[in-house]
């Protein structure tokens, strides 16, 4: 069966830039047909709008002339897509369809919207006002889907300004809201008698007044067209001028001859409440609509609040407006209200917002009641300069016989910029698609739609998900068609914290990982030697202390067998480095030498150093090291990427990398040379706060660098990680501050403010809580949605955890560390702090984003390796038996989420990836059989790897 589009990406949080779907009619629901039925045809029962759009699927329809209720063929999608993209508004279109339950078909729009400003002044003649206005609304100013209206008129009658900021929705959920302000200076006129119904009065007064009302209206969308608002208005009111009309007995007014005309009535504050149930279903396309609304409301003044009126009253609107011939428009308007002690009160309409302003509609009374009919017509439309003739006519007040018949030049000009990157050419499923999948398990991370059977691809987007006849069908002479006999597909696997260039230098360099003892390793160095020019330095990664007998540190005095040229070996974290003596004396280290801030020279009973250094001691010696050149880093990088994307990878975190090799990167990608989607993290120095100030650079199509990475602490293996308490096996050791927790805070708000995404470093209790401060503090000073990120999160003391959740930070955290460590973690912290760590489960119950990575070349680089460690917690010899503190364990479609949907949400591109559903960029990940929750995932290997629709790897390819 296929998958609608605009899949729920699961419980992660939603972002202002997220695909939003406008209708809430069973917008994911399975279907029992499929589009394997070329020639079908059938009534449409639902029509569906998805994307970055800020119009509702009943404006959509409307453009595209489509309504629930017609007649529908397979061969409308172009004409559809057709009146969409003519219409001017939109850069982006897809049209898809699909059949319901009950046999109806649901129609897919997919529309990207252009940054759209609308102009629109207008002229006019009538018996009380001549004069002119000019409104714009600009949608998308303040976040996708925000709308922002400001309307002015100035007349010989009535003078005013309105100005609305509208939330469609807030935060992604189903409620939204309005601030409007309104500013009128207005003239009106009082009949005879004011409180009873006639149909022919007589006027008795004319007034003038100045108007100022402000409110806030907060609103839920129940379910489709029908919603719920609260609203609370303030408005200060003063009269200027008063005075009898001609020919008026102020008797009537209560008036004894050559008195002064008073005031009419009160001036001063009014604050009320009002309470409205509306359904609403109109298509508004700036001026032009159809479908109809209905409103029953309740107000009251709010005496409390310094309201000097009191008055409730009731009302009921009714809208409904019809498209006649080619963008005619008729619409029918009418009001009813009952209320008690009225003011003089009017509510306003545009650009479908509607605000309340103080008038009496010729009539003072209790009972109000109103009609009017418009009707406007396209005059002519050149260079999208449109001008519409329109003619009304206003009952002013039920029986009042007053026809104000005029003819209103509204002339409206559309300013469209499309913005933000290139926009692909678009494809329907009527094209054949370019591959296709069947007969496998897809795993699409959809929570909705768990899994399909097949799917098919157009150019870089999926086109379809569902099952295997659904697919083949769309398959072309051109097609590629991928027989799966079984295996499974996931959207592509993103590594969420690694080094990517890292592993480019490790590959050149020496390793000697997983070494059981100080000789053995020295013993590969000295072999490596051999082949290497003498004077070259000599550099390796991998070494770790606590695989070898004693668990001690080693000793320069090992590696000092070699003396033609400084050896530096990084142990497996990258926190910590082993160097030989003719390093010590290159650096000019020495038993003088002082620790730096934020790190530490090892040294023996005497006080000379051992030849260890700890994190920011290591840039003692990494200072000396010759700067690599741009040809270097490029062979570096192209060697990484072949062994990443090998494993399934279509897309990387690169975690701390310096502006030469992401200059090196930007090339790559210009030259079409990066297999895979690159994400990366300036190496942020916080004693330079200056450079955060410089916005991150445009992104290229696979490499951006938007974030900024800093460090709180070191590494729990190494004893650098900054603990609230002393280590269990180290009392008097606490770790070390990389960055102190004032400079932390400083820095990241500086980044923050300048616009950079930030990632810290916090391995430690007390470096994590450091974090969420300064966290806390960068959302002071720049409020927003920052997804700024915790990297490792490994110890977390029980008081962050819900700190963790409320500052909404992304753990960004990688499975293999846990059970790389835990043969030695527990010593390190004890029994009670190891509750909270590597807690993978316990932050997803609080719902914290999680993000799996690896932290390559720490770690080995195949991500189906986290995935094995997140569900059993064990390593390859499945040890210890059920795993270690096993309640932390994920579920194999949590696991796989965590470097699919978690990692896209990261770095915020939950609206194309992640989830495998139509319309969602093609980049996936297949695999030699079907996943499974066992130990079967260390045997299983890649097939493809697809990145962007086209294959970077085929295993069975020479």
């Amino acid at each position: 069966m296929l998958t609608p589009a605009g899949a729920s990406n699961g419980p992660l949080p939603t972002s202002p830039t997220s695909p939003t779907s406008t209708t809430q009619a069973e917008p994911f629901a399975p279907m029992q047909t499929t589009m394997s039925d070329p020639d079908a045809t059938g009534t449409i029962g639902e029509i569906v709008v998805e994307k970055n759009t800020k119009t509702t699927a009943d404006t959509v329809a409307f453009i595209a002339k489509l309504d629930v209720g017609d007649d529908w063929s397979r061969d409308m999608i172009d004409l559809v897509k057709v009146r969409l993209v003519s219409s001017g508004l939109f850069k982006e279109v897809e049209v898809f369809w699909d059949r319901r339950r009950d046999g109806l078909i649901r129609v897919h729009l997919m529309v990207e919207d252009k940054h759209s400003w609308i102009i629109a002044p207008a002229f006019y003649n009538q018996p009380t006002n001549t004069g002119g206005c000019v409104g714009f609304g600009e949608n998308n100013l303040l976040g996708t889907g925000q709308k922002l209206l400001v309307y002015g008129q100035i007349a010989t009658g009535d003078s005013f300004f309105i100005g609305a900021w509208q939330l469609p929705s807030i935060k992604g959920t189903r409620f939204h809201g309005q601030f409007d302000a309104y500013l009128a200076k207005s003239r009106y006129f009082e009949y005879e008698p004011p409180r009873k119904y006639l149909s022919n009065p007589h006027p008795l007064r004319e007034s003038k007044m100045l108007y100022l009302n402000g409110g806030a209206r907060l609103g839920i969308d129940l379910f489709k067209g029908v919603k719920f608002d609260v609203r609370l208005r303030g408005a200060k009111v003063r009269y200027e001028h008063s005075e009898l009309a001609p020919g008026a007995d102020p008797a009537m007014l209560g008036l004894d001859p050559g008195m002064p005309v008073p005031k009419p009535g009160k001036e001063g504050w009014d604050v009320s409440n009002e309470y409205d149930l509306i359904i609403d279903r109109r298509a508004n396309w700036y001026g032009v609509q159809s479908g109809f609304r209905m409103q029953v409301s309740y107000e009251f003044s709010v005496p409390k609040l310094g309201s000097e009126f009191h008055y409730k009253q009731f009302g009921a609107q009714f809208f409904r407006a019809w498209q006649i011939l080619e963008r005619h428009n008729f619409i029918i308007r009418g009001a009813s209200q009952l209320g008690f002690d009225l003011p003089f009160q009017q509510e306003y309409l545009m650009g479908g917002t509607s605000m309340r302003g103080w008038k009496n509609n010729q009539f003072r009374g209790d009972i109000k009641e109103q009609l009017n009919l418009e009707y406007s017509v396209p005059v002519f439309t050149v260079l999208g300069f449109g001008v519409r003739a329109l003619a009304f006519f206003d009952s002013g007040r039920a029986g009042s016989g007053m026809v104000r018949a005029l003819v209103r030049i509204h002339a409206l000009f559309t300013v469209a910029v499309a913005v933000g990157c290139h926009v692909p050419p678009t494809r329907s499923p009527t094209s054949a698609a370019t591959i296709v999948l069947v007969g496998g398990d897809i795993r699409t991370m959809d929570p909705a739609h768990p899994h399909a059977t097949a799917l098919a691809l157009a150019g870089d987007r999926i086109v379809a998900v569902g099952d295997d006849a659904a697919i083949r069908a769309l398959a072309g002479p051109t097609t590629t068609v991928i027989e799966l006999a079984g295996r499974s597909v996931t959207p592509g696997l993103v590594d969420a914290h690694c080094h990517l260039y890292g592993l480019g230098v490790d590959l050149e360099n020496v390793s000697v990982r997983a070494r059981a003892s100080e000789a053995d390793t020295v013993q590969v160095v000295v072999e490596a030697a051999r082949t290497r020019p003498a004077g070259e330095w000599l550099v390796g990664r991998g070494w770790d202390q606590n695989r070898w007998p004693g668990q001690q540190f080693p000793s320069h005095a090992t590696l000092d067998v070699i003396r033609d040229r400084p050896v530096l070996l990084r142990r497996v974290d990258g926190h910590a480095i082993w160097v030989n003596q003719v390093a010590l004396d290159l650096a000019g280290i020495t038993a003088a030498t002082a620790d730096p801030p934020g790190g530490k020279i090892v040294r023996d009973a005497t006080g000379a150093p051992t030849g260890v250094l700890v994190d920011n001691a290591t840039d003692l010696v990494d200072a000396k090291i010759p700067v690599a050149t741009a040809d270097q880093r490029r062979r570096r990088i192209q060697h990484a990427l072949e062994v990443a994307v090998a494993t399934g990878l279509t897309g990387v975190h690169e975690m701390g990398i310096d502006d030469a090799t992401a200059d090196v990167y930007r090339a790559l990608d210009r030259a079409h040379a990066l297999p895979l989607r690159v994400y990366a993290y300036l190496a942020g120095d916080p004693a330079k706060p200056a450079r955060f100030a410089i916005a991150p650079a445009p992104p290229t199509p696979h490499f951006t660098m938007r974030g900024v990475k800093f460090f709180a602490d070191g590494a729990l293996g190494s004893r650098g990680a900054r603990l609230y308490a002393d280590y269990d096996d180290d009392h008097g050791n606490r770790g070390l501050w990389v960055t102190a927790p004032a400079q932390l805070t400083a820095a990241v708000t500086a980044a923050v403010v300048g616009g950079w995404q930030v990632a810290v470093h916090a391995i430690g209790d007390a470096a994590v809580g450091a974090t969420l401060d300064a966290f806390v503090a960068a959302n002071a000073a720049q409020p927003g949605e920052h997804r700024s990120r915790v990297e490792h999160a490994q110890v977390i003391a029980p008081g962050d955890l819900d700190r963790m959740a409320s500052t909404h930070a992304i753990a960004s955290m990688q499975p293999t560390h846990a059970t790389s460590d835990m043969p030695w973690a527990e010593a390190r912290v004890g029994k009670a702090r190891i509750t909270g760590a590597y807690a993978w489960r316990t932050l997803l119950a609080r719902g914290v984003p999680l993000a799996s990575g690896s932290d390559f070349p720490v770690e080995d680089v195949g991500p189906l390796l986290g995935i094995y460690a997140s569900i059993t917690r064990q390593d390859a010899a499945g040890q210890p038996a059920g795993g270690w503190y096993p309640a932390q364990r994920l579920t194999l479609d949590e696991a796989i989420a965590g470097f699919t949907r978690g990692a896209a949400f990261a770095e915020f591109a939950e609206a194309t990836r992640g989830v495998i559903a139509v319309g969602r960029t093609a980049d996936l990940t297949v695999f030699d059989r079907a996943l499974a929750a066992d130990r079967t995932l260390l045997d299983t290997r890649v097939d493809y790897t697809i990145v962007d629709g086209d294959v970077r790897f085929h295993r069975g390819a020479k």
